[in-house]
């Protein structure tokens, strides 16, 4: 064993941090630890009684210092005999990094901690997000997760190096890094159980070194994306940003609820519930009860804190807990969704590249209108008539692995990005998905190059183009479908058109009814965007017939849903988050069953009714349990848009 370190907390009496032969650390009173050293040193019995009289005050036989003796070396072999226990909070924790290779790195990653060097990384990583979200220079999120996640994942291993390098800083020694569970969630972790050595401030700089090291990576990914205009970069700085700020969360046991405890010199603060209770009670039972260890200040403090964290618990478990149980049982049920979705990014993306370099070889021209359809299809966007495909293929016994459906789903989001190309138009919008429209970026083009004729007829010319290349991607992609697969998009489009005319009518027309309201609903997007997706799954696991009545039974009242609850965003929503401007609809006196009734909460509660409708219909539908719940958990999004 180790020679002991006085642990510097703010208690009043002194206690030592053993590390025994194992590497576990032993916290023991400054009596424990006299005894202990001491008594392994080869004083004699009388010595060690004369010391502890010395130090309690109090009168100590020799048979109560053998005994002491005794019991406590037992337990401390006791500890020394068995494994290294897991970190705390840990059920499971496997090193994966091993420490021989984690301290050349925690070596290097020290110089970071230098307060020269920190106080520089922290201004320039201030300054390039002040840049970013105060000078309004922040590029659009990007859709490629999986490439964003891959990048996030390696900030989460610079976490870790953050901890154990900030520990090799003040001359702590960093053990393993690995993987394990945290409560119930897989993470990375750092053992840094040496940083108990150290004093109470250098504890709190390695408490909080995981989220500086992980937020310089941060800075980092803004940056190249500030340079590059790469949204896969924002997206990985946006995911880098939200972990530090979980990590900085003081009632869970992560980096901030370690630094809170270190800093106020508590040890194990989240355990001292159960002390004041004691103390309350004995209190209140009009008795002396034990003093606290700290001193009032604190001892306040750590009242405070626990009262908070307390409340914070029983709200996760009575809000948030029954909202996250459906989610999490969905994804659980659900693995090959990401693969899914990330098949129809890639065939979308694949598909755009493929016809870029096709054009560009004919001529370079042609290249940039492509690129712009490419550029929209990238920048966003919830991929629900993919989804409802998907699932509908699934529940009538698809294989998920099917390269079909994935064509199937990248089909119908381009058919989806025509419509919003051409509807654009129709509407005269200025701003799509947060960018400007392609029509402005048209007719902006014509008016920097300084060409002749009006830039805005060429815009919007251009995006109709545009729309129309999109639909003919789309069928593209289609190609190798059956028969009747090509009907059921057929009618897909037909019924997308004429319910956009219908919506042209209504409105030039104006002071459309609420039935007017809801038939443009159902054709301009009930139909295409649920129903026909629906179907086009199910047709492809060969069960359209069957199925088709059920699924068509869930989808248009959904689909009515969907584009109501979308009416509301557009007259009440914010900018920021839906990427289109407030109250277009309003302006352009659109059909709408809000303008209709005049009534916002009329219509919240027809969505409601209508989400329940179809609820209920899916639930009696022949899709497998698994479907159900998905198309379930759809519905459910639908109604909280409007909520």
């Amino acid at each position: 064993m180790e020679a002991g370190v006085r642990l510097d907390t703010s208690e009043r009496g002194e206690s030592f941090v053993l590390r025994g032969r194992n590497g576990t650390r032993m916290r023991l009173s400054a009596i424990a630890y006299y005894l202990l050293e001491n008594g392994r040193a080869g004083h004699s019995q009388e010595e060690l009684a004369a010391g502890l009289a010395e130090l309690t005050g109090q009168p100590v036989s020799i048979p109560e210092v053998e005994g002491a003796y005794q019991r406590l070396e037992a337990r401390v072999r006791s500890i020394e005999d068995r494994p290294a226990p897991a970190p705390s909070g840990f059920w499971l924790a496997v090193p994966v990094i091993p420490d021989r290779y984690v301290m050349p790195v925690a070596r290097i990653a020290a110089y970071l901690f230098q307060p020269a060097v920190a106080g520089v990384l922290i201004t320039l990583t201030a300054g390039v997000v002040a840049f970013a979200f105060v000078g309004g220079h922040m590029p659009a999120l990007g859709s490629e997760f999986l490439a964003a996640y891959g990048l996030f994942f390696l900030s989460l291993i610079a976490h870790e190096f953050g901890h154990a390098g900030a520990c090799s800083r003040y001359g702590g020694r960093p053990s393993a890094i690995g993987v394990g569970i945290y409560l119930a969630f897989p993470v990375l972790f750092s053992d840094v159980t040496g940083a108990w050595d150290l004093r109470r401030w250098q504890r709190v700089v390695v408490d909080l070194g995981g989220i500086y090291l992980q937020g310089l990576v941060g800075a980092g990914y803004l940056a190249a994306a500030l340079l590059t205009g790469s949204r896969t970069l924002v997206l990985a700085s946006a995911l880098v940003g939200f972990s530090c700020l979980v990590s900085l969360n003081p009632f869970f046991k992560f980096d901030g609820y370690w630094a809170i405890g270190d800093a106020l010199g508590v040890i194990n603060l989240g355990r001292q519930r159960r002390r004041l209770l004691e103390y309350a009670r004995e209190k209140l039972a009009g008795r002396r009860p034990r003093a606290l260890p700290w001193p009032p200040s604190v001892a306040a403090f750590v009242v405070a804190y626990l009262l908070a964290a307390t409340l914070v618990w029983i709200a996760f478990l009575v809000f948030a807990l029954p909202g996250l149980a459906p989610a999490a049982v969905s994804a659980a049920l659900s693995p090959d969704v990401p693969n899914y979705l990330a098949g129809v990014e890639s065939r979308i993306r694949t598909l755009h590249a493929e016809e870029s370099r096709r054009w560009a070889a004919v001529d370079w021209r042609l290249q940039p209108a492509v690129d712009a359809i490419a550029r929209l299809a990238a920048s966003g966007g919830k991929r629900l008539r993919a989804l409802f495909a998907y699932w509908a293929f699934i529940g009538a016994g698809g294989d998920p692995d099917a390269s079909l459906i994935v064509d199937a789903g990248a089909a119908l989001e381009l058919i989806h990005l025509a419509a919003l190309i051409h509807d654009d138009v129709m509407d005269a919008s200025t701003l799509r998905r947060g960018l400007p429209t392609l029509h402005v970026s048209f007719a902006e083009m014509h008016r920097r190059r300084e060409w002749p004729g009006d830039a805005d007829e060429f815009g919007a010319a251009s995006a109709i183009v545009l729309g129309d290349l999109a639909l003919f991607h789309a069928d593209c992609l289609l190609a190798e479908m059956p028969r009747e697969a090509h009907n059921v998009v057929a009618g897909l489009k037909l019924e997308m058109a004429m319910g956009q005319y219908l919506d042209l009518r209504a409105t030039a027309a104006g002071g459309a009814d609420a039935e007017t309201a809801l038939r443009v609903a159902l054709y301009k997007t009930a139909r295409y965007s649920v129903e026909r997706p629906l179907h086009l799954g199910v047709c492809l696991a060969a069960r359209l017939e069957e199925l088709a009545p059920s699924l068509s039974a869930y989808g248009i009242p959904l689909g009515i849903a969907f584009q109501l609850a979308d009416d509301l965003l557009g007259a009440f929503g914010d900018p920021a988050e839906t990427g289109k401007p407030v109250g277009e609809d309003a302006r352009q006196g659109k059909p709408t069953l809000l303008l209709a009734t005049g009534d916002r909460s009329e219509v919240e509660r027809t969505v409601e009714r209508l989400v329940d409708d179809a609820v209920r219909a899916v639930s009696r539908s022949g899709l497998e349990s698994e479907a159900k719940m998905a198309l379930i958990e759809l519905a459910g999004f639908v109604k909280a848009r409007c909520s």
